[in-house]
């Protein structure tokens, strides 16, 4: 391979490069400087081909002119980056100081350009080898050049020392290495480089230690964008792996079975070569696109795998998410969902307690378990941000490294603030995806989808116990007072279709779903629209005997739905729900969601009782005027020692119970014109709702 090949070769790799840096991360300033430094080391590349190959003076010129300004501007771009690696440590900079930064370099590299006239000198290749000649016989060009030395050491000794000042921080231990191999490596490789064209060592014979110097740059410069995570391993694959295997075996193809081929119809059909060789590069697509696809898909996961279908598995827990009212119900499915199904190294799932002051998490207990306060540093800028954080990217204007070092010893990558409207109600911290598995955009993406549901539920959850400490309060203070208690009953029910509906609309923004998912969506909607419109009419409106039983409901359609809302929480536990009606629709005198709440407090009473495996009935009667509805279920049954008050307000044998379901129903049964009652038996519980037909 010759030395002109290496520096092809190196030119397009640098380019390539700057564009993934570039690309994985426009907005962050590290990635913008990093993308920037490569492009003094991808100029000089171009000059030294220009310089090996070149026997003309304009290309030679042209080379010279674009190294000189990249090598003057990488150092005053170099201490710019100081200024935010490894953190970003200077708050306010004048725009004087900006401007002369780099008002100075621009004065030089034109002034030096325009001195240099390779028409007054005898610019032959050995000028070119030892451009020392020339700078002797040039005394202004000398001055020039010894001036940019300067500006440029001065600025490399200010670099230097804002670097190892920074190791005083309370930096991460990614973020030490990293400053460390700044210190080691990059700096020595990028001065001695980058000198070499504004010192000019003698390129005859040193031409090869200028390429094992340019390689070993660039790998040093992925090394360290690697270390901080700023560049996309997949693509990375991709632009280095993928396309250049592509290219090669297509080149071979070519020369090896069609270069002879198409000279030869050419020759016998007269058809032009340029039309057989666009006509073969449009077959060879076609048949190596889908390669390229499986061979990227393969050499992907080889380098950085990823967790078995993100997205489905996302997207899946979005629709099951709204039947989850407990907030340690929704702590357990996310730990099993990014612990278990998508294998992530941690996951700590936070909530704000106003009367400490602090975030907690919702499982407590245990080694580790982090805790925040609400007026610290991580949760301002949770709430200037508004949207996940990636921990490397955060960190780079954190002041204080407490809670920084705690985030660091728990390995965490990404920061995914829950905000109620304004308030920051929720923390939940990811681990990465495997080791040395960064998070890479589509992916945070997705989980900005997914997570952003999950305040509806916090919400909810929020809303619900509120309502549940106040009817505890109340039973404390005066237990007949079962109006009011009934009153925050039907308030939080009015809330609860409000959170399903918001979680549906959330899910409905995602591009992806099927139409026959959206149809779904939008039914559920209407139905719980017209839930809460009927809960606030029954509210509002002032409740007379002339209207006792003047509803209708279809008692099989309305058992249909509410088997349908329990059959997420029922397939955990796989229990069978079972309806028989052997009638296309049996109606009876009731309100049809008042109905459908006593059939959800029953079906739930169920599910908790039930053990696994068990089983759910309903069957629906007419039976004269009169319509029947046998609930049961074959768990362990309600003992006698309590059956007789198990509709009594308050009383409740389940811990944390509010003892107002049964009570609650019985009532909306009663006010109908009918009747709710337990049966005896000795297999389950079973309750008989009779109404008027």
């Amino acid at each position: 391979m010759t030395v002109g090949t290496v520096l092809v070769f190196l030119f397009f790799f640098d380019t390539a490069l700057i564009y993934l840096i570039y690309s994985y991360n426009p907005s962050g300033s590290i990635n913008r400087f990093m993308s920037l430094m490569l492009v003094p080391i991808t100029l000089t590349n171009l000059e030294m081909l220009f310089l090996y190959t070149a026997r003309q003076n304009i290309p030679v010129e042209i080379g010279l002119n674009m190294s000189t300004f990249g090598v003057i501007f990488f150092f005053p771009l170099f201490y710019h980056f100081s200024w935010y690696f490894p953190r970003r440590r200077v708050k306010i900079h004048t725009k004087q100081l900006f401007i002369l930064l780099y008002f100075i370099p621009l004065v030089l590299g034109i002034s030096l350009i325009v001195t240099f006239d390779p028409q007054s000198s005898i610019l032959s290749l050995a000028d070119i080898i030892h451009p020392g000649r020339y700078i002797l016989k040039n005394p202004l060009y000398f001055a020039l050049h010894s001036l940019a030395l300067t500006y440029i050491l001065f600025l490399l000794t200010l670099t230097i020392y804002r670097i190892i000042i920074s190791l005083k921080l309370p930096l991460l231990k990614r973020e030490r290495r990293a400053v460390i191999m700044v210190l080691t490596g990059f700096i020595p490789l990028s001065v001695v480089l980058l000198f070499n064209y504004l010192i000019f060592l003698p390129l005859r014979g040193g031409i090869y230690y200028y390429l094992v110097l340019s390689s070993s740059y660039t790998i040093y410069f992925i090394l360290l964008v690697f270390e901080f995570g700023y560049i996309d391993r997949k693509a990375l694959s991709r632009f280095f792996i993928i396309y250049p295997l592509t290219l090669v075996t297509i080149i071979f193809l070519y020369n090896k079975l069609l270069r002879e081929l198409n000279r030869i119809i050419s020759e016998n059909l007269y058809i032009s070569t340029t039309f057989l060789t666009s006509l073969e590069i449009v077959v060879f697509f076609i048949f190596f696109y889908p390669l390229m696809t499986v061979l990227e898909s393969k050499v992907g996961s080889f380098i950085a795998p990823a967790p078995y279908s993100l997205r489905e598995q996302l997207r899946s827990a979005s629709s099951e998410l709204a039947s989850i009212i407990d907030i340690e119900e929704l702590n357990d499915y996310l730990v099993k969902l990014f612990i278990q199904k998508l294998r992530i190294t941690s996951f700590f799932f936070l909530i704000r307690d106003e009367s400490a002051k602090l975030f907690r998490p919702v499982a407590h207990g245990g080694e580790n378990q982090p805790e925040f306060s609400v007026n610290g540093e991580l949760v301002r800028k949770l709430e200037a941000s508004r949207k996940i954080n990636n921990i490397q990217q955060i960190a780079l204007s954190w002041e204080k490294g407490k809670e920084l070092e705690i985030l660091d010893n728990l390995r965490v990558s990404l920061i995914v603030p829950l905000f109620s409207k304004n308030t920051l109600e929720g923390i939940c911290l990811l681990g990465e995806q495997g080791i040395a598995r960064p998070w890479h955009k589509p992916e945070i993406d997705e989980l900005e989808l997914f997570f952003a549901g999950i305040p509806v539920i916090i919400e909810r959850w929020k809303t619900h116990s509120k309502a549940i400490q106040m009817e505890q309060r109340q039973a404390r203070v005066e237990k007949i007072a079962v109006l009011n208690a009934i009153t925050s009953e039907v308030a939080h029910e009015i809330r609860n279709p409000l959170s399903i509906i918001t979680a549906i609309a959330e899910t409905i923004q995602s591009k992806n779903l099927s139409h026959e998912e959206i149809l779904k969506f939008i039914n559920d909607i209407r139905e719980e629209t017209e839930r809460v419109s009927t809960l606030l009419k029954k509210i509002l409106s002032v409740p007379t005997n002339t209207k006792k039983g003047s509803d209708s409901c279809d008692l099989k359609e309305a058992l249909t739905r509410t088997f349908r809302l329990v059959s997420q929480k029922a397939r955990e536990k796989h229990i069978s729900l079972e309806l028989i009606c052997n009638y296309d629709h049996c109606y009876a005198r009731i309100n049809r969601e008042a109905f459908i709440q006593v059939c959800l407090n029953l079906s739930l009473n169920a599910i908790e009782a039930l053990q696994e495996y068990g089983s759910i009935r309903a069957i629906v009667e007419k039976k004269d005027s009169s319509a029947i509805v046998n609930f049961s279920d074959n768990g362990p049954g309600i003992p006698e020692s309590v059956a007789s008050r198990i509709f009594e307000p308050f009383f409740s044998t389940k811990r944390g119970g509010t003892g107002l379901g049964l009570a609650v129903s019985k009532r909306i049964i009663e006010e109908a014109g009918g009747k709710l009652e337990l049966l005896a038996g000795n297999n389950g519980a079973t309750f008989l709702i009779t109404l008027l037909a």
